[in-house]
């Protein structure tokens, strides 16, 4: 049932470093995002609030930092799909990479409304009041990764080749990023259906709608079609050298873009989703981002078989983290039990041992259902059946 989120590569870890030498800088990146999340997710629900002032520095910083961590991944995993999703002589991507793909977007959106499934068992959503629907249909990263996997996988289906999938993904990308302000003054609520306006809308307390989110996706599809062209050598000198460069003309584009709508005194729900110009200088920290993780992976090259591992399982540290820290609809966690209410120096040290465990639990799946294959199988029926077991008994 959750074969797509904890799957592993077939591929003996001895054969690794030559495949993840092209593309590790972009898992150790992922990496670096994932553990930039967990830490400000522990430590924002944990501490006190009157010890962290996101108005001042440092805590204005980590703020910013914190809403740099989606657009990191979001972007790396755009990316990564053009490497991954390999096409066939005809242009034609193979049907089972379609059926992996499709499976993967559905099983992604599912874990995500059942980590906040809204009754004790199945038949009790045929009574409970409809207020309760509201919060439980908001979409958060797992449900906008799964959509954004939806719409890229019609962009890899639609063209034929790489230059074209480029092309077409920054014209959308740009595109999804200009008409955000307009999709974010639409009342989506008054048109469509609540699970569905979810995606578009933050009124009712979505997180990640498609708008300007899935915009990084397709920035970083079109980025890895261009490092694609390149040999494998020169992709990470591309990152290390002109990446930051491209960041800081975003990032100053974007200041001048925000200042300009933010002029117009338009009242979104969330400024900072609503507007481009955020869009833009988040697109652009995150070039800058990677051309310093290029750097440390450079310097670090050795340990490019263990950020292979742990980059490609991303999703499940997320999941682990998300498990750990705020539980699940049938039994709460941390972050409901001390809410707020721990010293900051507590909470530091709480996320410290979330991002062990979480990078912990990752390697240790991964490299038991490499020791043996059939353990995997065990895993993923034994979790099955488990949320089955919750779900309807």
């Amino acid at each position: 049932m959750f074969k797509e989120i904890f799957e592993v590569s077939t591929t003996p870890v001895a054969v690794l470093p030559r495949q993840s030498e092209r593309m590790a800088a972009l898992d150790l990146t992922r990496i670096i995002a994932m553990l930039m999340m967990i830490q400000g997710h522990a430590i924002y629900e944990l501490t006190i609030p009157s010890q962290i002032s996101i108005y001042h520095f440092p805590y204005s910083a980590w703020e910013f930092l914190r809403g740099l961590t989606a657009p990191i991944f979001l972007v790396v995993s755009g990316a990564v799909q053009v490497f991954a999703n390999k096409r066939q002589d005809d242009g034609s991507l193979p049907g089972n990479t379609i059926k992996r793909r499709l499976k993967l977007a559905f099983m992604l959106i599912f874990v995500g409304y059942l980590l906040v499934f809204p009754a004790d068992k199945v038949i009790h959503l045929l009574v409970i009041e409809g207020s309760v629907w509201q919060p439980a249909m908001q979409v958060n990263i797992l449900q906008l990764i799964g959509a954004s996997l939806l719409i890229s996988l019609s962009l890899f289906r639609f063209t034929k080749n790489t230059k074209s999938l480029g092309l077409i993904s920054l014209t959308l990308a740009l595109l999804f990023t200009a008409i955000t302000p307009i999709i974010h003054i639409v009342p989506w609520f008054n048109i469509l259906p609540e699970g569905i306006a979810a995606y578009f809308s933050l009124a009712h307390g979505s997180i990640f709608t498609i708008f300007p989110f899935t915009g990084f996706v397709l920035f970083g599809i079109a980025l890895g079609c261009f490092l694609k062209t390149l040999s494998p050598e020169q992709r990470n000198l591309y990152l290390l050298k002109y990446s930051y460069i491209l960041g800081f003309v975003l990032i100053i584009f974007g200041l001048l873009v925000f200042g300009y709508i933010n002029s117009l005194n338009i009242h979104f729900v969330d400024l900072l989703k609503a507007n481009p110009g955020m869009t833009l200088i988040r697109l652009g920290s995150v070039m800058v981002i990677l051309s310093l993780s290029t750097f440390l992976f450079l310097k670090t090259k050795r340990f490019s078989k263990y950020y292979s591992i742990l980059g490609k399982r991303a999703l499940f540290i997320y999941t682990v983290h998300l498990i750990i820290l705020y539980g699940v609809p049938w039994f709460h966690s941390i972050a409901f039990s001390y809410h707020q209410s721990l010293p900051f120096y507590l909470s530091v040290l709480f996320a410290f041992f979330l991002q062990l465990v979480s990078l912990g639990a990752a390697y240790f799946y991964e490299t038991s259902v490499r020791k043996n294959p059939t353990a995997r199988a065990y895993y993923h029926y034994a979790l099955a059946s488990f949320v089955a077991l919750l779900l309807f008994v």
